[in-house]
């Protein structure tokens, strides 16, 4: 026999390997692998022998009270893959598969890091577990529950479980982000999501390196090595594991990552200092538009910084940062996406359009993509306007992970060859959401919020026109006089930033009386008020007769069926501030082709369709929708049960003057710090003077303030 094929090792000698490494029955146990590395196994030369041997060293060592568990990752809501644990093969080497197969063995319905299972524990450990890959009630939880073993064959002591550990401690080299995809379990397809606690791909410095752990591991004896045929296996309790990284990253806290093996600190990715934007001090609203609307402003990115940076000296403002991975209610602050470079080209080299004309030519947070593409896989990837033939659209794909590409429908119309070149240089990575607040004390904490998203790049009316007309509103309103309730305008990427904001803010929320969201405001249509989502607040109303007055062209609609944006975020469950939106927009709400306006979303929405008489109108109706707020009173109550009024001097005859009596009673049971007078007019049906005069009945006696 050649030297090469002669035996190794044999199943006796990795079962007295495995028991020598302090495996035993009952015991449960996690393993990396690669069987390959024993060499060949005495019972025969085949990588079925082999890995039929290895599992049943393993069974025999744990046991039936036992239970095996390997990796059998498939990445598959990272790579836009279905996910069918019955199907969907391990990423994880053939042994892995081998395994998984078993007719007893039992796979975790994780679309990324999945697990399989064989013994006792087998069901404990894989059903029902939590979507967040790291997270409480994962597999990995369970496992450290339940004392497991991590036994690695040819692969030193580390395992993915350290990133249990790292989430635990909140490390700063990892953030969660969601990866929605595709279940399908038993033939039934359905949608989903999983979150995984991940490392920013584009930065070398946080890349898993292990070596520092696995030498600490063994010099402390914490882990052990026994040689097997040519390889070896490495043993550790999960316990220990987590032990020595719970010890160890209080000294290092980057000793896990390729910069802490070279002991220096990880550069961790962040949103690069932003551009200087030429922009007058005291700006107008239409030199606002005119130099942020061509900016690249995605969600995150450096050209939403470098806008938002702008605006700053513009208006005294506090920008709040919200790391990516940041939660805000069931919301995960995403990545920091960048284009570079972004092209279609012909074969020839003709290039037909580039991401340097325009930012909408890259769909926003697309994939990076180069190579050569057959005409029919290029229109799968290009988007283009719904109702205008010669718009670019602006598209974007904030959590699917796929590239494209954006085009007029008469450009894609002309694409006859049968193959062409495509160029998306883009990547995420760790950033920062920001958030601007500009904020006019009154004299009150209690007060009003307006609201404008920055972002969707290269487009003016679409929300750039909301921030210009706030700009403008705070600028006059720090002018003087102060107000009696405070105003906010909060600046926010769309969705992520008013969520971002409201969950790391919940104590300003009750003292958020109303709110107008400003949106569309440069455009030649009469305004729309959409309602907030109980209609019936005196804020509705109030805020409705005066753009009546001011606009006698203006219409309303319900909540949700006008321009819904950001308000939905303020009028949501457990929010529940009565935010409405202001905009100007087509009536009504998707009447035919061109809702809202007929550039939405489309390059055609720049600063040449937006109208500067437009912004003046919007501005002084904001401002007159605020002052008419600004004078609303709320009585509030310094009593607890009904008061004796006697003692307070409020003596009147009940016969001789029944009316009075009940006037004022009405009025001190209707009176609870919650509404204004407005509203106790309504809800009690008396006359303003009426009211007006129990009110000053009660504030003379010192048992109401007026706030």
């Amino acid at each position: 026999m050649r030297n090469d094929l002669k035996p190794h090792y044999s199943k006796e000698e990795l079962v007295n390997a495995l028991r020598e490494a302090g495996l035993s029955s009952g015991q449960t146990v996690f393993s990396h692998s690669n069987i390959g590395f024993f060499g060949i196994p005495a019972e025969g030369n085949s990588r079925q022998t082999a890995e039929r041997i290895v599992l049943e060293a393993f069974l025999e060592v744990l046991g039936d009270s036992g239970t095996l568990v390997i990796p059998t990752f498939s990445y598959s809501f990272c790579k836009g893959e279905i996910f069918d644990p019955e199907t969907t093969p391990s990423s994880c080497g053939l042994w892995t598969e081998y395994v998984r197969a078993r007719p007893n063995a039992r796979r975790s319905l994780d679309p990324i890091f999945s697990v399989a299972a064989i013994g006792r524990l087998s069901d404990h450990l894989t059903r029902e577990i939590s979507p967040e890959c790291f997270g409480s009630n994962s597999f990995w939880e369970r496992f450290l529950k339940a004392d497991g073993i991590i036994c690695n064959l040819n692969v030193w002591c580390i395992s993915t479980f350290i990133h249990y550990i790292e989430k635990q401690l909140r490390v700063p080299y990892r953030y969660d982000k969601i990866f929605p995809g595709v279940f399908s379990v038993g033939g039934q397809e359905r949608r989903g999501a999983a979150i995984f606690f991940c490392q920013d791909s584009s930065n070398p410095d946080t890349r898993v390196a292990t070596e520092l752990f696995d030498e600490l591991a063994l010099t402390r004896k914490m882990a052990v090595k026994i040689p097997v045929g040519r390889g070896y296996i490495t043993a550790m309790a999960a316990r220990d594991a987590e032990k020595l990284i719970r010890e160890t990253i209080v000294k290092r806290p980057f000793f896990l990552t390729e910069a802490g093996r070279q002991n220096r600190t990880p550069q961790l990715l962040k949103s690069s200092s932003p551009t200087e934007l030429s922009l007058a001090p005291n700006a107008t609203m239409m030199e606002i538009v005119e130099a942020i609307c061509p900016l690249a402003r995605d969600i995150i990115s450096d050209g939403y910084d470098t806008a938002l940076a702008a605006l700053q000296r513009q208006v005294p403002m506090r920008v709040h940062e919200y790391p990516t991975g940041t939660r805000c209610f069931s919301w995960i602050v995403p990545e920091k996406w960048t284009c570079m470079e972004g092209w279609l080209e012909t074969m020839g080299g003709r290039r037909l359009f580039d991401y340097r004309d325009s930012p909408l030519h890259v769909m926003s947070y697309s994939e990076p993509f180069e190579g050569e593409v057959s005409r029919e896989e290029l229109l799968d990837h290009i988007e283009v306007h719904p109702h205008v033939p010669t718009a670019t659209p602006f598209s974007y794909s904030y959590f699917h992970r796929r590239w494209g590409l954006c085009c007029s429908e008469n450009l894609r119309d002309t694409l006859k060859d049968d193959r062409y070149q495509v160029c998306i240089k883009a990547e995420r990575s760790f950033g920062t959401l920001k958030v601007g607040e500009v904020i006019v004390p009154g004299d009150m904490d209690a007060g009003f919020v307006l609201c404008a998203h920055l972002d969707h790049p290269g487009q003016a009316n679409d929300g750039l026109s909301g921030v210009a007309v706030g700009i403008e509103v705070m600028k006059r309103l720090l002018a003087g006089p102060r107000p009696r309730h405070t105003v906010r305008l909060l600046i926010v990427s769309e969705t992520f930033g008013s969520l971002a904001w409201l969950s790391n803010h919940e104590e300003q929320i009750p003292k958020l009386h109303a709110g107008l969201f400003l949106e569309m405001l440069g455009l030649e249509y009469p305004h729309a008020l959409q309602f907030s989502q109980k209609r019936t607040t005196i804020w509705d109303r109030l805020a409705t007769e005066t753009m009546r007055a001011a606009d006698p062209c203006s219409w309303t609609g319900n909540f949700l069926r006008v321009v819904t944006n950001d308000d939905r975020q303020f009028n949501a469950p457990g929010i529940r501030v009565p935010m409405l939106s202001l905009s100007r927009t087509k009536e009504p709400c998707g009447a035919g082709d061109g809702w809202p306006f007929a550039e939405y979303h489309s390059h055609l929405d720049n600063a040449q369709s937006v109208h500067q008489k437009s912004l003046a109108e919007s501005a002084s109706l904001v401002l007159s929708i605020l002052e008419v707020w600004d004078r609303q009173t709320v009585p509030a109550p310094s009593y607890k049960a009904e008061p004796c009024l006697t003692r307070f001097g409020l003596n009147f005859d009940f016969v001789k003057d029944p009316e009075t009596a009940a006037r004022l009673y009405e009025t001190m049971h209707a009176i609870d710090g919650s509404q204004t007078v407005e509203e106790i007019c309504e809800g009690t049906q008396l006359a303003r003077d009426v009211l007006d005069q129990a009110l000053g009945k009660l504030v003379d006696a010192g048992l109401v303030k007026l706030t």
